[in-house]
C-alpha cells in the first residue's frame, strides 16, 4: 500500500457519468425552481377547493355535512378572547402563561372562518376578526423552551382564517390586515426563522408548515422558499429525509406515537400548502411522505413494523385527524395504493372537522399515469444489522457465554481449541475491553444479545489483542454505545447529549495494525454497532474484509479530538474491502463512511445517510468501487472525494441514489480518474452543473404565456407561473381530438438492442454523434458542441438527439423512469445551454431543427404522463419548440431534402400543439412547402431529384409522415390532389431498384445496407396502397403477388433495372445514367452495380464521409472509381440520354448516352443477355485525344488478372464470382488502378480494381470496347466469345453481335 500512495498519479481519464452534479460548483444553486408569486387564497385551499367545500356541505353531500356539523359542534360562537403581550409555554406542561388562550384563539379562528365561507353569516366573519385582531394588538413575544414550537403550532391556524378573510369580502379592515401581517412577519417569524436544529423534527416540521403561510399572506417568495428549503435540507432531524428514514421508520418512532403523527401531520400539511402553489413537496425522496404515513397506520393498526432501536408503544392505537389530505393526494393524483392510511382514515373520519374538509381538493382531471398497485413499504428499505430471526444455530458447535459471565475467557478459550462463542440473550456488561486474538468467532441472538461497557466506563469496547490478527468473525448482535440499553423516553435528547464534547468517550470495535496488512480475513454480518461517542467500527491495516448486512450508525460525535474526526465506519490503510447491504447513518457529528489511503474498496448496496459530513468520505485512496447505494439526507455531499495530497484515482461510481444532501450530490475535484456511470442524483443544495434558477424559469413562462393560447384553468392561476405550469401539464395530458403516433392510443413500436445501448449510454452522457464513429463521452455537465473528431457530422447528430428518442422508446416500453428523469434533465440543459442565436450554429442548422421539430414531439408524448416529466422542463419544451417553429418559417431550402426536413419540423410542431397562436400559420406554409416540393423535387417517374437511395428514401418519409400527421387530425384535405399518387409513385423504388435481398446500389452519398432493411416500409405500404406486389417482395413471396416484370426503366432519373427473376438469389443489375443530383451526386453516369446470388460484385465506391476528411470525399467522388468510361482520368459531365430501353422475354437491352467531356460523349449499351450474363458495348463518341479507360471496380476479395487475354475473374471461394473479359479490341492494355469502396460511413476497405486503357489519337471518330460480365457458379465461366457482325461505324443507330457461348453461335442486334 505504501508503494502505491507513493507512486499514486492522477491519470488523464475519460469521465463516465450519469448526471451533471458531479463538478465543482461555480455558485450555490440548486435543481429546485420556487414560485415568485402567489395565488390567493392559496394556503391549505385554493379558491376552487373552498368552492368545492362549501358546495358539498349545501348539497348535504356525504361525509362533508357529517364533518361540517362536527366543526359547528366544535365552534364556540361566544368565545372570548384573552390575548397576552408575553406568551410563555415550558417543555412537557410546565407553568406557562397564555399559551392555552392563544392555541384556543387560533383554533377559533380557523373554525369562524371556515363557518363565514360555508353558511355566508357575517357573525362568523366578525368573530374570526375579532379573534386575530385581538392578538394582532396585543401580543409582542414568546418564551420559554417551547417557544418556537407554540409560535408554529397556532400561526398556522391563524394564517389560513386570514387567508380566507382576506380573500372572501369579509369586511376586515385593509388597516387590521395590515397588523396581523405586522404580528407574522415582526412577532411569529423571528421566533421560527431559524428552526430549531436540535429538537425532534415535529417542530421544524410545524415551523415549515407555518413559515409557508407566513410567505403566502405577506406575498414573501423568500420566507417561502426558506421554509421550502428546510424541508429538502434540513439539519439533524428537520428536513423529510431527515425524518422519514428509507424503510420508513420515524425519527421519533422509538419515542411515542403522539409525536409521530404530530411531526407527520405537520409535513403533510406543509406538502399540501406548497402544492397550492405549484411545489410538490409530496414526491420527495420516491414518495416518502407517503412511506411514513404508510408505516406509520401499519403499526398503529396493530400489525409488526421493522424498527432501528426500540419502538415505543405509547400512544399507539391513538388516531389523530392527520391522514385524510395524505391519502387523498397520493391515491387521487399519484395513483399510490395507500392500504394502511385507507383504514386510519376509516377511523378518523368519522369524528373529523376540518382535517377531512380542508383536506379535499377540488375535482380535476386525474393524470393517466399508471396505478401502483404496490403500497410505498413495497418498495422500503429492508432492514439491516442485528437480527431476531436469522437461521438456527447448531448450539453445540460454540461455547455459549451468558450475561454475567466472562466473554474474554470465553474468547481465550475459544481461540484455543477453535470452538466458536455464542452470547445468550441478554446484556453482556463489560467492566473493560474484549480484546480479541486470531481465530475468533463471536455470534449472537440478535438484537436480544447486548455487548455494552459498565456505566461509568470509558474507551474501547471490543479491539484487537496483538496488532498482528486474522481470521476474525461477529455476527448478528449489538455492540451498543450508551451506558444503558434501555429504552429512552426521548431517543433524540440522548443523542444531543452524546453529540456533546463532553460526552463520555466510547468507541465500538476498533481493529488496528501497527503496519499494513497485519490484520486479516475479518468478517462482520448482521452486526450493529450504534450510539458511540467515537468511531462505531475502525479498521486500521487491515486486508480482506467483508462487511454485510450490518448497521453502524449514531456513532461519532464531538469529543476529543473534535468533530468530524469520528465516523460510523472508519477506514484506515486497508485494502481488499467489501462493504454491502448495510446501513452507517445519522452520525451526529462525522461520515457515514470514511476511507482514508485505502485500496480496492467495494462499497455495494448501502444506505449512508442522514449523517453530519458525508455519506461516504474518501480521500487518498485508490480502486473504489460505490454502486447502487443510497446516499441521502446528509448534511454535507452524498459523496465526497477529498484531495489532500495526490488525490485518488480508479474510482467506479455507478447506479447511486443520491439526494436531498445538504451541499453537494457528489464532491469530487476533476483532476481524479474516475469512471462514472448513471446515477440518480436530485435535489441536492448545491447543483454545480447548469441550474435552473428562476429567472430562466419566468422568462420561458413570459414567453409561452405569451405564445400559447393558454386554457382558461392556466389563466386562472396565472399568477404564480409555477402554479400554471402544473395545470397546463396538465391540461396537455388530457386534452382531446388530437392524435400523434407516438400518443398512448397509437404508439405500438419495440425499441431495438440499440435503442437500449443508446438509451443506457445517455444515462450516463455518453452520446451517439454520426452514429459511424462511437459514443464519446460530452461531460459531467454537457457539452453540446463537443467535437471529438473533425467530422462535424458528429456534432450536428449530437444535436438531433437520437439517444434521447431511445430513452423515450425504452421508457415507454419498460416504464423505468430513470429515463424520464434524465431527459428532464437533459432537456433543461440544452434549452439554456442553446438558445436561438448565432453563437450555437452548431444546434441551429435549420436541418437539425426540422430533425428536432419532429422528434421532439414523439418525445413529448413519451415522457407526458411520467411523474417525473415536471411543469418546469414543459415550459423549456414549449419555449424552445415554438423557437423551432419560428425559426424554420425562417428557412426554405427550397430543391433539397433539408427544405422537407424544415417543413416537417414545423408541421409536427404546429399539428401537436395547435394552441400556439401562430400553429395555423406553421401549418400552412408547411404544406404549401410540400405541395411545392413533391412536384419539384420528384421526376415523374417518382425518383427524388439526388438519386442517392437513402435521401430518396428519407424523401419518402418526410413526405408521407406529415400526411399522415394531418390524416390523424382530419387534415389530409390541406395536400394536393395527386400528393398521394406521387408517393406511391415514390414507394415502388425500393421494390423495382433495390437488389433481389434488399440491399441497394450506393449511387451518390449512399450505403448499400442490411438485407430485407425496407422490408417493413413495403410492407406499411402494401396495405396503404393496396398492393400486392409489395407486399410479395416485403415477405421474399410468403404473401402478395408476384411483380409481373423483371426490368424496370426509371427514364427522367436515369436509372434502370434488370434481373433474372424475383428470388433472393437472382442476377441483376442497377444502371444509372441520369442528371445532376445536386450535392448528393456524383459525376458518375453510366455506372452500374451488378449482383448475384447475394453478392454485389461491383459495388459503386459509396460515399466515405461527408466532413472532416475532404480529400478522402474528394478520392471517392472521381469519375474513375467509377465504372465508367474517362479520358486521363477527368471527372465527367452530367448530360444523359436514353437511346434505347428494350426488356424482352429473352435479353433485356439498354442504350443510354452520356456527354462525358466538351468533345467526347460516352454511348453505353448493356446486354442482359438470356437474363445470365451481361455484354457492355462502350463507345467514346467524338474528337478528343487521351488515354481512354474503361473503369471496373470490383467486390473486395482476391481476384486474378490475365493481362495477356484482357480477363479478370473473382476468386470467392463461395457463391457465385464475376468473370470480366474484353473482346474485339487490339492494342488495348489491361491496367491495375487504386480501388477502395466504402459501405459504412468513415469506413473504407481496399478492392481490386482495373481499367481496359487505350490511348485515343482522337481520329475515326471514336473507340470502342465490348465487355462481358459473366457471374457464374463453381471453377470456371462459360466459354465466351464476342464479335461485331459488320463493321458498324463508331456512333451508328444499330449494331449486331455475334455471340459464341459454348461452342454455339447467336446473332444480336439492336438498334433506335
Amino acid at each position: 500500500m505504501n508503494s502505491f500512495l507513493l507512486s499514486l498519479k492522477i491519470f488523464a481519464f475519460s469521465l463516465l457519468l450519469g448526471n451533471n452534479s458531479f463538478a465543482q460548483p461555480t455558485e450555490v444553486t440548486s435543481d429546485l425552481v420556487y414560485p415568485t408569486t402567489f395565488i390567493h387564497p392559496g394556503i391549505l385551499q385554493n379558491q376552487a377547493d373552498l368552492d368545492y367545500m362549501k358546495s358539498q356541505i349545501l348539497k348535504g353531500e356525504e361525509p362533508w355535512k357529517t364533518a361540517f356539523e362536527n366543526l359547528q359542534k366544535e365552534a364556540n360562537f361566544n368565545f372570548k378572547v384573552q390575548a397576552f403581550t408575553h406568551v410563555v409555554r415550558g417543555s412537557y406542561g410546565r407553568q406557562g402563561q397564555g399559551h392555552k388562550e392563544l392555541s384556543a384563539s387560533a383554533k377559533e379562528a380557523y373554525r369562524q372562518a371556515l363557518l363565514w365561507y360555508v353558511k355566508g353569516e357575517a357573525s362568523h366573519a366578525e368573530k374570526a376578526i375579532q379573534i386575530i385582531n385581538a392578538w394582532s394588538e396585543r401580543l409582542w413575544d414568546f418564551d420559554d423552551n417551547d417557544a418556537k414550537l407554540i409560535a408554529a403550532l397556532t400561526g398556522q391556524h391563524f394564517l389560513n382564517a386570514a387567508e380566507i378573510l382576506r380573500h372572501s369580502n369579509s369586511g376586515w379592515a385593509p388597516e387590521e390586515i395590515q397588523k396581523f401581517e405586522q404580528l407574522m412577519l415582526t412577532v411569529f417569524y423571528p421566533y421560527i426563522r431559524d428552526f430549531f436544529t436540535e429538537a425532534n423534527g415535529n417542530w421544524d416540521a410545524a415551523m415549515i408548515n407555518t413559515m409557508l403561510g407566513i410567505g403566502i399572506f405577506t406575498d414573501r417568495p423568500d420566507i417561502f422558499k426558506r421554509a421550502v428549503d428546510r424541508y429538502f435540507w434540513g439539519p439533524n432531524n428537520g428536513g423529510i429525509t431527515k425524518y422519514i428514514y428509507p424503510n420508513g421508520q420515524i425519527q421519533e418512532t422509538t419515542r411515542d406515537w403522539p409525536h409521530v403523527q404530530l411531526g407527520l401531520g405537520e409535513f403533510a400539511k406543509a406538502a399540501q400548502i406548497a402544492w397550492t402553489q405549484g411545489v410538490d413537496l409530496y414526491g420527495v425522496a420516491d414518495n416518502r411522505l407517503a412511506l411514513g404515513f404508510e408505516y406509520t397506520a401499519k403499526y398503529m393498526l396493530g400489525e409488526e413494523v421493522p424498527v432501528y432501536g426500540d419502538i415505543s408503544t405509547r400512544g399507539r392505537g391513538e388516531f389523530r385527524d392527520i391522514y385524510e389530505s395524505v391519502f387523498s393526494h397520493y391515491t387521487n393524483v399519484k395513483k399510490i395504493a395507500m392500504p394502511y392510511t385507507k383504514e386510519a382514515v376509516a377511523l378518523t373520519r368519522t369524528n373529523s372537522t376540518w382535517g377531512f374538509l380542508v383536506a379535499q381538493r377540488a375535482p380535476v382531471q386525474l393524470s393517466a399515469i399508471p396505478e401502483n398497485v404496490n403500497g410505498p413499504l413495497e418498495n422500503a428499505r429492508e432492514q439491516t444489522g442485528a437480527r431476531n430471526s436469522l437461521n438456527q444455530l447448531n448450539e453445540d458447535e460454540f461455547i455459549k457465554v451468558k450475561p454475567g459471565q466472562s466473554i474474554q475467557k470465553a474468547i481465550d478459550n475459544g481461540s484455543k481449541t477453535g470452538k466458536k462463542i455464542l452470547l445468550e440473550k441478554g446484556q453482556h456488561l463489560l467492566k473493560e475491553s474484549l480484546k480479541l486474538p486470531s481465530n475468533i468467532h463471536l455470534e449472537g441472538f440478535g438484537l436480544a444479545t447486548i455487548l455494552l461497557l459498565e456505566e461509568k466506563v470509558s474507551g474501547l469496547t471490543v479491539g484487537n489483542l496483538n496488532p498482528v490478527a486474522e481470521n476474525i468473525t461477529l455476527k448478528n448482535f449489538v455492540i451498543e454505545g450508551r451506558e444503558s440499553a434501555q429504552p429512552e423516553y426521548d431517543p433524540n435528547q440522548g443523542r444531543r447529549t452524546r453529540a456533546r464534547q463532553s460526552a463520555p468517550r466510547r468507541e465500538g470495535l476498533v481493529l488496528a495494525a501497527d503496519l499494513i496488512n497485519q490484520i486479516r480475513n475479518i468478517h462482520l454480518e448482521n452486526l450493529t454497532v450504534r450510539n458511540f461517542t467515537k468511531n462505531g467500527v475502525s479498521l486500521r491495516g487491515a486486508q480482506r474484509v467483508t462487511i454485510v448486512n450490518c448497521d453502524f450508525s449514531d456513532n461519532g460525535s464531538n469529543v476529543v479530538p473534535g468533530k468530524g474526526l469520528h465516523h460510523n465506519l472508519h477506514l484506515f490503510q486497508s485494502s481488499n474491502v467489501n462493504i454491502s447491504k448495510s446501513r452507517f447513518s445519522n452520525s451526529p457529528w462525522g461520515s457515514g463512511i470514511m476511507a482514508s489511503l485505502c485500496e480496492n474498496i467495494k462499497i455495494v448496496n448501502n444506505e449512508s445517510s442522514r449523517n453530519k459530513r458525508d455519506g461516504i468520505q474518501v480521500n487518498e485512496s485508490h480502486s473504489v468501487e460505490i454502486n447502487y447505494n443510497l446516499l441521502e439526507g446528509n448534511d454535507r455531499n452524498g459523496l465526497h472525494f477529498e484531495n489532500l495530497f495526490k488525490g485518488n484515482s480508479q474510482l467506479t461510481i455507478a447506479q447511486n441514489t443520491i439526494r436531498t444532501n445538504g451541499e453537494m450530490g457528489v464532491n469530487s475535484p476533476n483532476n481524479q480518474t474516475q469512471q462514472r456511470n448513471y446515477n440518480f442524483i436530485q435535489h441536492n443544495k448545491i447543483h454545480a452543473s447548469t441550474s435552473l434558477p428562476n429567472d430562466h424559469f419566468l422568462s420561458k413562462w413570459k414567453k409561452v404565456s405569451e405564445k400559447l393560447n393558454l386554457p382558461q384553468e392556466v389563466q386562472v392561476n396565472g399568477a404564480n407561473p409555477l402554479l400554471a405550469a402544473r395545470y397546463l401539464l396538465e391540461y396537455f395530458r388530457h386534452r382531446k381530438g388530437l392524435a400523434h403516433p407516438s400518443d398512448n392510443n397509437n404508439y405500438n413500436e419495440i425499441p431495438s438492442s440499440k435503442d437500449y445501448t443508446y438509451a443506457e449510454n445517455a444515462l450516463k452522457h455518453v452520446m451517439v454523434g454520426q452514429p459511424a464513429y462511437p459514443s464519446f463521452f460530452v461531460g459531467r455537465d454537457i457539452n453540446w458542441e463537443s467535437q471529438p473528431v473533425k467530422d462535424k457530422e458528429w456534432v450536428w447528430q449530437l444535436n438531433r438527439m437520437v439517444f434521447w428518442q431511445s430513452m423515450g422508446k425504452v421508457y415507454k416500453d419498460q416504464g423505468d423512469e430513470k429515463y424520464a428523469r434524465e431527459w428532464n434533465k437533459q432537456l433543461i440543459d440544452w434549452v439554456i445551454k442553446n438558445p436561438r442565436d448565432d453563437r450555437h450554429q452548431l444546434a441551429w442548422r435549420s436541418i437539425e431543427a426540422g430533425i428536432r421539430g419532429n422528434r421532439w414531439t414523439h418525445l413529448f408524448n413519451y415522457f407526458l404522463h411520467s411523474p417525473n416529466f415536471s411543469p418546469e422542463a414543459l415550459l423549456f419544451y414549449l419555449s424552445s419548440i415554438f423557437d423551432h417553429a419560428d425559426y424554420l418559417m425562417t428557412k426554405y431550402s427550397s430543391g433539397s431534402n433539408w427544405a422537407l426536413m424544415e417543413a416537417e419540423g414545423m408541421a409536427f410542431i404546429a399539428m401537436t400543439f395547435p394552441e400556439f397562436k401562430d400553429s395555423d400559420l406553421w401549418l400552412t406554409e408547411a404544406i404549401k412547402r410540400f405541395n411545392k416540393e413533391i412536384h419539384e423535387q420528384v421526376y415523374p417517374d417518382g425518383h427524388q431529384r439526388e438519386l442517392a437511395f437513402g435521401y430518396h428514401m428519407g424523401s419518402i418519409s418526410w413526405f408521407l409522415r406529415t400526411y399522415e400527421l394531418a390524416q390523424m387530425n382530419n387534415k389530409a384535405d390541406l395536400f394536393s390532389e395527386d400528393y398521394l399518387k406521387m408517393i406511391e409513385k415514390m414507394t415502388e423504388v425500393p421494390m423495382k431498384l433495390a437488389f433481389p435481398n434488399g440491399t441497394t446500389p450506393q449511387f451518390g452519398d449512399a450505403w448499400t445496407g442490411e438485407p430485407g432493411q425496407y422490408y417493413n416500409k413495403l410492407e406499411t405500404w402494401a396495405k396503404l396502397f393496396d398492393r400486392e406486389d409489395f407486399l410479395y417482395v416485403a415477405t421474399e413471396g410468403k404473401k402478395g403477388i408476384k411483380p409481373n416484370q423483371t426490368a424496370y426503366a426509371f427514364p427522367q432519373s436515369g436509372l434502370y433495372s434488370v434481373r433474372s427473376s424475383w428470388d433472393p438469389e437472382a442476377i441483376a443489375m442497377v444502371i444509372k445514367c441520369g442528371p445532376n443530383g445536386g450535392g448528393h451526386s456524383q459525376p458518375d453516369n453510366n455506372t452500374f452495380s451488378l449482383y448475384a446470388g447475394g453478392r454485389n460484385l461491383t459495388p459503386d465506391s459509396g460515399s466515405f464521409i461527408y466532413s472532416g476528411d475532404p480529400e478522402g470525399r474528394a478520392w471517392f467522388r472521381q469519375s474513375k472509381v467509377h465504372q465508367t468510361l474517362t479520358l486521363d482520368g477527368k471527372n465527367i459531365n452530367y448530360a444523359p440520354k436514353l437511346l434505347l430501353w428494350k426488356p424482352g422475354e429473352k435479353h433485356d437491352i439498354l442504350v443510354v448516352e452520356n456527354q462525358n467531356y466538351e468533345g467526347m460523349a460516352h454511348r453505353r449499351a448493356v446486354i442482359f443477355y438470356n437474363k445470365s450474363f451481361f455484354i457492355l458495348v462502350d463507345e467514346a463518341i467524338g474528337n478528343e485525344k487521351g488515354l481512354l479507360d474503361l473503369n471496373f471496380q470490383l467486390a473486395p476479395g482476391k481476384v486474378s488478372i490475365d493481362k495477356e487475354n484482357l480477363a479478370v475473374q473473382t476468386l470467392f471461394e463461395e457463391g457465385y464470382n464475376l468473370s470480366i473479359k474484353a473482346h474485339e479490341m487490339s492494342k488495348l492494355d489491361l491496367e491495375r488502378q487504386e480501388g477502395q469502396v466504402s459501405f459504412v460511413y468513415t469506413v473504407k476497405v481496399p478492392r481490386p480494381a482495373f481499367s481496359f486503357s487505350k490511348e485515343w489519337d482522337g481520329k475515326k471518330n471514336g473507340m470502342r470496347f465490348i465487355t462481358s460480365l459473366v457471374p457464374f457458379q463453381g471453377k470456371t465461366p462459360p466459354q465466351l466469345d464476342i464479335k461485331l457482325g459488320s463493321k458498324t461505324k463508331i456512333g451508328s443507330n444499330k449494331v449486331t453481335l455475334e455471340i459464341f457461348i459454348n461452342g454455339e453461335k447467336e446473332t444480336l442486334s439492336y438498334h433506335f
